[in-house]
């Protein structure tokens, strides 16, 4: 049987079943891969999830005819989200062939994935193409945009909406052993941004679990203030794919406030630098501490999971001082024998944990208040030390300890301790305490629970440029430019 012959017998078995057949391999044409919803949104709503999935068991088996398969498939997960895989379908050489003897004005995709890491970047861009005609939008999966001369820019998807385009960024765990590639990237758009003369609406979707977000995201965000000067910035927003689960596109950009803050380090010959906008980056960068994640992961699920408040108090309390315990411990526990307070060295682990818990998804919204809320403290230069007191202590109730379901009025009392003229070694200090109706806890681990709690508080006000929450007051400040977008 020659190829003719089997691409006949496959175009008769295609047309059969009302065309529903042929019409799921034209859903290739948009990305190379397809899968349910795609399918369902493009056949219409005669079509039901049981029919599809049948007629995509068939496209993805060879056949007895003698003609191969036309699809191949894989079930899918993106990461952070929840219940069964969904299946992923990607053309053969043979089905790309089908697809343009069905429509010769149509050249598909062929994918051909390079590994696991690659084919879950293209299910990424098919999700994302997917939601955005759901959401009655136009989209364009790896548009090739020309500017300049003879210049170009290839992003993941583009999607076409009344009030402008919106650009988006798929990506994955990145190392900082290959930063480069990201640096390269922002110095892409910042060239496409000047040519234009506009500020692109850039979006970065993240496909990876929880646990690994901040790291990655910090070294997006160093990369993109190694293109961020005084007279330039873009503006950058990301979303984890944890949170599109149960959301359209739509209502997650409407919901969702969450902005890279570009990261300048210090240059070679030892220059000071600053990160735009309302923080700055850290002049002692934090080394990473990766191998703190696997214990710390173990306390953010328990408390994740602690679904009472007699569990989620004790839970919230051991992750503190896993946080604080990262720098400040020893072999008995006692804080005055660590290393770092007895050499007065910068707690740099802590830091570096705390700032990765803070930029955990599930803490996003609750950060950027709690940064927003102490810069704007910070500003208020005519501000006395009392109402200064009772103001931070009311941000952090209703931020930080709100968050974390925990009120004024229960056992937990929180104060700020101010610089005392007459005690020169005083300075601001954050002071938390649990009581029982006997009086003050004072069992040990109580009091390591409380002293770790004090710490974080702390760790807001003296550490403001480590921990993303300001910058120093006495730091000059620089206005972003912004263009259109």
């Amino acid at each position: 049987m020659n190829i003719f012959d089997i691409e006949n017998k496959a175009m008769l078995a295609l047309e059969k079943v009302n065309s529903q057949r042929a019409q799921l391999i034209k859903t290739c044409r948009h990305c190379g891969i397809t899968n349910q919803d795609l399918a369902l949104l493009e056949c219409g709503e005669e079509t039901n999830a049981r029919q599809i999935r049948s007629a995509f068991d068939w496209l993805s088996k060879p056949h007895s005819a003698g003609f191969p398969a036309f699809l191949q498939s894989a079930p899918m997960r993106l990461e952070s989200r929840n219940g069964r895989p969904q299946r992923a379908y990607w053309l053969t050489e043979f089905g790309r062939r089908m697809s343009y003897l069905l429509d010769p004005g149509v050249k598909a995709r062929l994918i051909n994935p390079r590994d696991e890491k690659d084919l879950h970047h293209r299910f990424l861009q098919l999700d994302i193409f997917t939601r955005a005609l759901q959401d009655g939008w136009q989209a364009e999966v790896e548009k090739v945009i020309p500017y300049a001369k003879g210049k170009e820019i290839r992003c993941d998807v583009v999607i076409q909406r009344t009030e402008g385009e919106l650009y988006i960024e798929i990506e994955q765990e990145l190392t900082r052993n290959n930063i480069e590639r990201a640096r390269e990237k922002f110095r892409n758009w910042k060239a496409y941004s000047i040519s234009e003369n506009f500020v692109p609406n850039l979006v970065f979707v993240f496909n990876l679990p929880n646990a690994k977000l901040g790291q990655t995201l910090t070294i997006w965000e160093e990369a993109l203030g190694s293109v961020t000067q005084d007279d330039f910035c873009m503006d950058v927003r990301y979303i984890p794919t944890g949170m599109l689960e149960g959301e359209s596109l739509e209502n997650t950009l409407q919901s969702l406030d969450m902005w890279m803050n570009p990261i300048r380090l210090p240059e070679p010959d030892g220059a000071a630098s600053i990160q735009l906008g309302q923080t700055a980056a850290p002049n002692v960068w934090l080394p990473e501490a990766n191998e703190l994640l696997p214990k710390f992961d173990q306390r953010v699920d328990i408390y994740s999971e602690a679904r009472t408040s007699a569990e989620r108090l004790p839970a919230f309390l051991d992750l503190m001082t896993c946080i604080h315990e990262a720098s400040y411990h020893s072999n008995n526990n006692r804080t005055s024998d660590c290393d770092v307070f007895n050499n007065s060295e910068l707690p740099e682990k802590s830091l570096w944990l705390l700032r990765h818990y803070l930029t955990l998804p599930q803490n996003q919204a609750m950060y950027e208040e709690l940064k927003e809320a102490l810069i704007w403290v910070k500003n208020r230069s005519n501000m006395g030390l009392i109402m200064m007191r009772d103001i931070i202590c009311s941000i952090l109730w209703d931020t930080f300890l709100k968050h974390h379901k925990l009120a004024m009025g229960g056992n937990l009392k929180v104060s700020l301790d101010v610089p005392d003229y007459v005690n020169r070694n005083s300075s601001f200090e954050v002071k938390a305490t649990l009581w029982k109706n006997d009086g003050l806890s004072s069992s040990p681990k109580l009091e390591r629970d409380c002293e770790a709690l004090s710490w974080v508080m702390t760790a807001f006000i003296w550490y403001p440029e480590l921990l993303g929450t300001g910058t120093q007051p006495w730091k000059k400040k620089i206005n972003k430019k912004k263009g259109k977008g």
